[in-house]
């Protein structure tokens, strides 16, 4: 509530907050400095805003009781990880508390005095009074008739877009509908606010390489994209954005021998930074805390919105990495741990109106069986707060020798939607990994995936009798010349 004074934008809720309340009605002797600075301002008829409010308080030699001016612009960050009716919300629940409190003196005081100098009509009369006014709350709360106007006004937008992305793409056409060839309907339409969504397997499946392909969609797309790196510093983000969008650079050469990149390679590189430069992305890999993510979550989007956007969605890497929550004493269960920090990251999508994607390990360690929604590790409560749960299956991601022998390829992976809370779960559609390009492609792209990931094409098979004349039938079709793969990805 304070947080939104500061911002200094809305003059009737600066009006109310002024006749409702008095720097009482805060417990933080921090937080009643602020708010005295806030009233003297408002007297003195001058405009609020974080930089006047600055300049009072120093003036009065009180700006360190809230920690200095970082502490102003943690209040007015504190506001960016709310909806837009929170202000007001805690407002009138402020309100009604010292409201309360006021009400209690009054009555504590009336009873003293009650059969001394104040008569029994006189007191019934002044509690009366006290009760004649309804709570601040009961006037702030959601009206239902605008919430139908509002739900109109979003159905008749879902309508008017047709079949087809519906919110931020992952690239992804089986999720996204965009450019499906045969007009299928996709299975989720794009990321929407405000889902929990968890996208689950084993190590080294390609977890972290799924969500760069998310990123990577939804910040060409235009949309603000916060991506908490709990695992990886922000250099191999780098390394792995870079290395998808150029696609002509091994990710290990750009990470192991780079002394062997071509000029033609550095030049590539050298484009896809600026590309990547362009985009409303930050990444934050010192966020190891739930607190932290919010706090960055809240700084990317005041940072966005200087520029004229906004956060569209957050991207965290993994959600068991993350640490103990304020309120878990560390001594406390992996359980405990994972559960609390996954309720708070979908209150967090709640509260910002955003979707929130996290990694998530899964604890099988047989490969014999598609992945359920039981095998996500460390807590149940994964299962119960996300909207969607996509799982990867890659049978032979450490295997690569076992994968001729049934055969598949090491990049074979496939996608199981294992949990959507507004649709059909069950679906699965395939896509090929390509590990050293720090992507996955659409299964049908490339026919002979290994020329991408190990740079050796395999040969054709072995001519049949059928086609040297054989008059014995043969209904195995002759391979065909795979297609070379397009320019950007050779």
């Amino acid at each position: 509530m304070l947080g939104a004074l500061l911002d200094g934008d809305n003059s009737e809720f600066i009006h109310d907050t002024m006749s409702w309340l008095t720097p009482s009605a805060f417990e933080s002797t921090a937080h009643q400095k602020v708010f005295q600075a806030v009233a003297d301002l408002y007297l003195d008829g001058v405009p609020i805003g974080l930089e006047s409010v600055r300049a009072r308080m120093s003036s009065n030699d009180t700006i360190t009781a809230v920690g200095g001016y970082p502490g102003l612009t943690d209040l007015t960050h504190a506001v960016l990880t709310e909806p837009s009716s929170a202000p007001r919300t805690y407002l009138a629940a402020l309100a009604d508390a010292f409201q309360a409190r006021s009400a209690a003196n009054e009555l504590r005081s009336l009873a003293e005095r009650l059969g001394n100098d104040v008569s029994f009509d006189e007191a019934r009369t002044r509690t009366e009074e006290l009760f004649a006014n309804g709570s601040h709350m009961s006037a702030a709360l959601p009206d239902l008739e605008e919430q139908i106007a509002q739900f109109r006004l979003n159905l008749q937008t879902e309508i008017d877009r047709g079949p087809g992305l519906h919110g931020i793409p992952t690239g992804y056409v089986d999720l996204d509908g965009n450019g499906d060839p045969n007009g299928r309907r996709p299975i989720i339409g794009g990321l929407r606010p405000p889902w929990l969504v968890y996208i689950a397997a084993r190590p080294s499946v390609g977890k972290s390489v799924v969500l760069i392909d998310w990123i990577r969609a939804a910040c060409k797309a235009g949309y603000g994209v916060y991506f908490a790196s709990t695992e990886m510093t922000a250099n191999e983000v780098l390394q792995r954005l870079l290395v998808a969008e150029c696609a002509t650079v091994r990710l290990d050469t750009l990470t192991k021998t780079p002394d062997q990149l071509t000029p033609l390679h550095l030049e590539q590189l050298e484009n896809a930074e600026m590309q990547v430069m362009a985009w409303n992305l930050v990444i934050d890999d010192m966020a190891s805390t739930m607190p932290a993510i919010e706090r960055g979550a809240a700084g990317a989007r005041a940072k966005f919105r200087s520029i004229g956007s906004d956060l569209h969605v957050i991207f965290q890497d993994y959600i068991q990495m993350l640490g103990d929550p304020p309120a878990l004493p560390p001594s406390n269960s992996e359980y405990a741990r994972v559960s609390a920090n996954s309720t708070r990251a979908k209150l967090l999508a709640k509260r910002m109106n955003v979707p929130f994607v996290a990694a998530v390990q899964v604890s099988r360690e047989a490969t014999d069986r598609e992945p359920r929604l039981d095998d996500l590790k460390s807590s149940g409560q994964l299962e119960q707060d996300a909207d969607a749960v996509l799982a990867l299956e890659r049978k032979y991601a450490t295997n690569p020798a076992g994968a001729a022998e049934h055969g598949y390829l090491p990049e074979d992976m496939r996608v199981f939607v294992l949990k959507y809370r507004h649709g059909a779960a069950g679906q699965s559609f395939p896509r090929n990994m390509l590990g050293e390009r720090a992507c996955t492609v659409e299964a049908g792209n490339f026919p002979n995936r290994s020329l991408l990931q190990n740079d050796h094409p395999r040969p054709p098979p072995a001519p049949t009798a059928a086609t040297h004349g054989s008059s014995e039938r043969n209904d195995t079709p002759r391979p065909e010349t795979p297609p070379d793969p397009p320019s950007n990805w050779s």
